[in-house]
């Protein structure tokens, strides 16, 4: 089941990852202290992990003299016969069978079994042992909904951690204490099941032994997780960073429209301008024409001296005219290809917002695929607290029916 939603976990980072983050400067801060505040924390864990540790260690090493004291034939450690639970197992029904003969001389069955046990290696595995506490006290904003007080559930861990430590000192120095003094308490009822009350020192340990083995693969587990996420995380870091190189180089390229449009717009100014002065110019020359035509009406008399005037009037008054018609027709020719400007212009810029519109969609579309990943990713972490709270109270309901 674990592993199931780990790989689903896995592939939901996977497809978040190949889409951009609108993640800001200010929310990588946030995220940078709080990872700074669970490193401290997790330090103080490790720190508190250490002692324990080392507290167990001498209570097994106390354990072992005191042992070795009421049975001079053994010199062997105990801890290298813990190997399987299959012995465990055996020596659990041992004891069972046998609750009072703990202190008796050992039979020859048994004095076989000790040699075997003794002769053979220990299989002690190599890899990376965690130490206890390293992933305990984390709470990754990304796993739970905004809505959740995050100091809460903050809270709630550190104190089930502490009180977790707490008992397992409590535990240790109980077993401390019965070791020293060769005591058989009865709060060890807390440590051991109860059909496991009455084994005797040797089993005890394995029980112990095989139970720290248990925690430390769950460690190995979480740990490999947690540098899965981490390696995630910086993929998702680095999308983030070309996201926004593209946004940069899709507001350059905005700019460079923009000024273009600026200078478009300053050419439609001038020509205006000149068919403007054009108009004047117009306007003048029918001025002109009118006097010219005033001057032949008033000069009709002279008809026959000022014909020659008239007829050269005449003609400038046509090349003038047709200039003018040359000038309307130029103008009216760039006027037209203003116009095809500014619609392109106009065009494109459009085309440009359109498209300014749609990355806007896209970029909120992302940000709910990622609230929808961080509630997939809350309840899968609900669910394998939920499988773990279930496993250890089966585990206790076991030990407790056996």
């Amino acid at each position: 089941m674990s592993a199931k939603s780990s790989n689903r976990t896995t592939g939901q980072y996977s497809a978040t990852s190949s889409r951009p983050s609108t993640r800001t400067p200010k929310q990588q801060t946030d995220y940078t202290d709080q990872e700074e505040e669970y490193k401290r924390l997790n330090a103080q864990l490790e720190a508190k992990t250490q002692a324990l540790v080392e507290e167990a260690e001498q209570v097994l090493r106390n354990q072992n003299r005191f042992i070795s004291t009421d049975n001079n034939d053994r010199t062997y450690s105990l801890l290298d016969q813990v190997d399987t639970d299959d012995q465990l197992f055996g020596d659990l029904q041992a004891a069972a069978l046998k609750p009072k003969d703990l202190k008796k001389n050992p039979s020859p069955t048994q004095q076989q079994e000790n040699v075997s046990a003794r002769n053979r290696k220990p299989s002690v595995t190599k890899k990376f042992r965690p130490k206890i506490g390293d992933e305990v006290a984390i709470v990754d904003d990304n796993r739970y909904d905004q809505s959740i007080d995050r100091t809460i559930l903050q809270d709630q861990a550190r104190s089930t951690f502490d009180k977790t430590v707490a008992d397992i000192e409590t535990k240790i120095n109980r077993t401390k204490i019965s070791a020293n003094t060769n005591i058989i308490d009865n709060d060890e009822d807390d440590i051991f099941p109860g059909a496991a009350k009455d084994m005797g020192s040797e089993a005890k340990i394995r029980f112990l032994k095989a139970r720290l083995r248990v925690m430390q693969e769950e460690l190995e587990r979480m740990h490999t997780e947690c540098v899965k996420r981490e390696e995630e995380n910086e993929r998702i870091n680095l999308k983030v960073k070309e996201s926004d190189d593209d946004r940069t180089r899709l507001n350059r390229v905005i700019t460079t429209l923009q000024d273009q449009l600026e200078k478009y717009k300053k050419l439609s100014s001038d020509t205006k301008s000149k068919l403007d002065t054009t108009e004047i110019e117009l306007n003048s020359l029918r001025k002109e024409y009118e006097q010219t035509k005033r001057q032949t009406k008033k000069q009709h008399q002279d008809q026959t001296q000022t014909d020659t005037k008239l007829n050269r009037a005449l003609e400038e008054a046509e090349r003038y005219k047709q200039q003018l018609n040359k000038m309307q027709q130029t103008t009216k020719d760039l006027s037209e290809q203003d116009k095809k400007k500014i619609e392109q212009l106009t065009n494109e810029n459009r085309r440009l917002e359109k498209q300014r519109l749609e990355l806007m969609n896209a970029f909120k579309r992302q940000l709910k695929l990622i609230d929808i990943l961080k509630k997939q990713k809350l309840h899968l972490e609900a669910s394998k607290m939920l499988q773990f709270a279930e496993e250890e109270f089966c585990k206790a309901i076991e030990w407790n029916t056996s």
